[in-house]
C-alpha cells in the first residue's frame, strides 16, 4: 500500500486515498479471521481429538444374548433404563473363595466413521470408553480386565482398570487409551500392539479378585462400548482448505 503511494507521486497519477481505511479494515479482519482459525484449531486439536467413531455397540439391536460367544450362560440383556439395553454378567465365587477372574467375551457391532478408520500405527490415536455399573454388594478387589482381541481367538491386548473407586448401583465411565497395555505380573499377559485398522474385534471383560470371599455374587453391567480415534489427516487438510477460500475471498475484495 505504502509503494502504491510512492509510485503514484512519482508518476503523477491520483491516488483515492478514500480507500484506504476500507483497506486497513479488511487487513485487521482478516488477521482477526486467521486468529481465530487458529486458535479454535488448537482447541480442538487439544480437547476433542477422539472424535472419530470406529467401534460402536450400545446393545439396543440385540433381541437376546447369541452375540456372546463366552460366558453366555452368566450373561442377559437387560434395561440400562434410557429405554435401551445393557449386558449384564452375573456369577458367584467358589465355595472356599481365593481367585476369582470371570467375564464374557462378544464382538462389537461395527461403525466405521466416512472413510473407514485411521490407519495411524500410533495407538495413544484411539481411545476405548465404556459404561460399567457393579450392581452387586460384592465388588471384585482387584480390577476390571478388558481384552482387545484383534480377530477372535487370536492373541490380546490387556488393560485393566482397578476397582477401588467403584460403588455399588453407580455407573462410572472407563476411559483409556491402546498404548498401554498391561505387560506386568501379576498380570503377565503382554499384548502385540496391535493398531485397529481391522474389521472385526473380540472383546473380553472380565472382573479380578485374587482373594474373593467364599459363594459371594458378582453382578455388573456394561453398555455403550466405543473405540473412537482422532480425525484423519483429510480432516485437518479440509480446515486448511477453509483457510484458503477466506484468503482468497479477501484477494478478491481487495483488488
Amino acid at each position: 500500500m505504502v509503494s502504491e503511494l510512492v509510485r503514484a507521486g512519482f508518476s503523477g497519477r491520483q491516488t483515492d486515498y478514500s480507500q484506504i481505511p476500507t483497506q486497513i479494515d479488511m487487513m485487521k479482519s482478516l488477521i482477526k479471521t486467521i486468529t481465530v482459525f487458529g486458535v479454535g484449531c488448537a482447541v480442538a486439536s487439544a480437547q476433542a481429538q477422539f472424535t472419530e467413531t470406529v467401534l460402536f455397540d450400545d446393545f439396543n439391536s440385540y433381541t437376546d444374548n447369541s452375540f456372546v460367544v463366552a460366558g453366555q450362560a452368566q450373561t442377559a440383556l437387560v434395561s440400562n433404563g434410557n429405554g435401551g439395553n445393557a449386558i449384564q454378567y452375573t456369577n458367584t465365587t467358589g465355595e472356599e473363595g481365593g481367585f476369582f477372574a470371570q467375564g464374557f467375551d462378544w464382538v462389537p457391532l461395527v461403525q466405521p466413521g466416512p472413510g473407514g478408520p485411521n490407519t495411524s500405527t500410533n495407538l495413544a490415536d484411539y481411545q476405548i470408553t465404556f459404561d460399567f455399573t457393579f450392581t452387586s454388594t460384592y465388588i471384585p478387589g482387584n480390577a476390571i480386565e478388558i481384552w482387545v482381541k484383534d480377530e477372535p481367538s487370536q492373541s490380546a491386548n490387556l488393560y485393566d482398570v482397578g476397582t477401588g473407586s467403584f460403588e455399588t448401583g453407580v455407573t462410572q465411565t472407563v476411559s483409556f487409551t491402546l498404548e498401554d497395555p498391561v505387560t506386568t505380573d501379576p498380570f503377565g499377559y503382554p499384548g502385540q500392539a496391535f493398531a485397529p485398522t481391522i474389521d472385526e474385534w473380540q472383546i473380553r471383560i472380565n472382573v479380578l479378585d485374587f482373594g474373593s470371599p467364599a459363594s459371594e455374587t458378582v453382578v455388573f453391567t456394561v453398555d455403550n462400548f466405543e473405540l473412537a480415534t482422532v480425525p484423519e489427516p483429510s480432516t485437518v487438510a479440509l480446515l486448511m482448505g477453509g483457510l484458503a477460500v477466506v484468503f482468497v475471498v479477501f484477494r478478491r475484495r481487495k483488488g
